[in-house]
């Protein structure tokens, strides 16, 4: 009898702790549209380089109740895109693939973080939120080349946008059980300050190959205000403690 009391006492302070909170997961549809900070002289960053991008991943949030009107929450997203369209100064829009050497492999991912307060709206079955506060977004490529019948002729290398800013929250959800609900979250976002990072390595072997062109090593990092967009759209499951 003992032992049921304390596992009562256990389970009514988990309770009270997590009473009011909601967490959800889901499926996520975003798309990017970037550009880095420049900065006179740099090796990758002379001049502006845009990408947009979209894709699929995954998220997951959670919603801490402070009132009966309001609410702080924190996002977390990830997709994956298949390809990135870029655009360097006054050229055109063209595939990332593009842009590497036939052979090449190479990966994409944006993911962000966003956290803020938020207005809660009571409709019955379906529940509202909206809100606003800050985010942090990156998106990064890497890739690589192995020649292949010459293996010492070989790169690999990265580049990554990362953007802190500003975001917005409207989340809408059906309550399909008392606890359990379904909805849909949108998290636009605006980036306002930009670092952007880029690293290639070329070996001896590939750099002798692409003579009299000559490649160097990339090893550049520049930072300052830029203004970018992301938007996360996602679908998922909730559930209230």
């Amino acid at each position: 009898m003992k032992k049921f009391f304390t596992v009562l006492a256990v389970l009514l302070v988990a309770t009270a702790l997590f009473a009011g909170v909601t967490v959800k997961a889901g499926g996520t549809f975003a798309f990017a549209s970037l550009s880095n900070a420049t900065k006179e002289g740099s090796e990758a960053f002379g001049e502006e380089m845009k990408m947009k991008a979209h894709g699929f991943g995954f998220d997951a949030g959670i919603q801490y109740d402070l009132s009966d009107k309001l609410a702080v929450y924190g996002e977390f997203n990830m997709v994956f895109p298949s390809d990135a369209q870029i655009k360097e100064g006054e050229d055109d829009w063209e595939s990332i693939k593009e842009n590497f050497p036939e052979g090449s492999t190479y990966k994409i991912n944006y993911f962000s973080v966003s956290a803020g307060v938020a207005y809660k709206l009571d409709f019955d079955a379906v529940k509202l939120a909206v809100g606003g506060g800050l985010s942090l977004n990156r998106s990064a490529v890497k890739f690589s080349y192995v020649d292949e019948v010459d293996e010492d002729i070989n790169m690999n290398g990265n580049q990554s946008f990362t953007n802190i800013g500003l975001n917005a929250l409207i989340d809408a959800k059906y309550m399909v059980a008392q606890n359990v609900g379904v909805g849909v979250t949108l998290n636009p976002q605006l980036g306002i300050y930009n670092i952007s990072k880029a690293y290639a390595k070329y070996s001896d072997a590939m750099k002798e190959e692409m003579l009299p062109y000559v490649l160097d090593d990339i090893d550049d990092s520049v930072n300052g205000f830029k203004v970018s967009f992301a938007m996360p759209i996602t679908v998922g499951v909730s559930y209230t403690f």
